[in-house]
């Protein structure tokens, strides 16, 4: 009897072990997105990070272009704003912005800051590929793969309304007037 309470005490603390690494943050695609608000106090990233700023989000990204990178965002009526990133401290960072250069960044209804991959995780997880970026539905509180056709919740934690995987989810916190989206602890 001793034996089998002690093979099922063990079989429990496996089991709490193997649940503890169901996390809901992504690990495997690296993700590094610093952006100085006290910079940049104006546009569209700004307004999605603000405290008042429930419901919104947008799309970012961050190409080279000329030599300058630039930090992209577009809102989901598809109004875009490009900010340049030239002062010395903001060019020695180095951005990684997930699967294939794209954020969603935001804050959900209930006013939870949040930052996902804009990549399908299910497309890219089946084919693994980088090519299945996500668009907003009409409202912007959804956001579509055209190729599986799944909806993802924004202000759901990125849960799909037709199932699977839910979006890929980085940290992101927004201290003083830095925002900053990561994977790393």
């Amino acid at each position: 009897m001793r034996k089998i309470r002690t093979i099922l005490a063990a079989g429990v603390v496996s089991l709490l072990a193997s649940c503890s690494n169901d996390t809901t943050f992504t690990s495997d695609i690296f993700c590094y997105f610093a952006y100085n608000t006290s910079i940049h106090n104006s546009g569209l990233l700004w307004a999605a990070v603000q405290p008042a700023g429930y419901g919104q989000f947008v799309f970012v990204s961050a190409p080279v272009t000329g030599g300058v990178r630039y930090v992209v965002a577009q809102n989901s009526s598809g109004t875009i704003d490009q900010v340049p990133i030239t002062t010395a401290t903001e060019t020695r960072l180095n951005y990684s912005l997930g699967a294939n250069n794209g954020l969603i960044i935001g804050r959900t209804t209930d006013g939870q800051l949040v930052a996902y991959d804009r990549q399908c995780p299910n497309c890219s997880r089946e084919t693994n590929r980088y090519r299945y970026s996500l668009t907003f539905n009409s409202v912007g509180q959804t956001v579509h793969c055209s190729t599986c056709k799944r909806d993802y919740e924004l202000n759901n934690l990125g849960y799909s309304t037709s199932g699977g995987r839910k979006l890929d989810q980085y940290l992101v916190s927004y201290k003083g007037a830095m925002l900053i989206v990561h994977n790393k602890q």
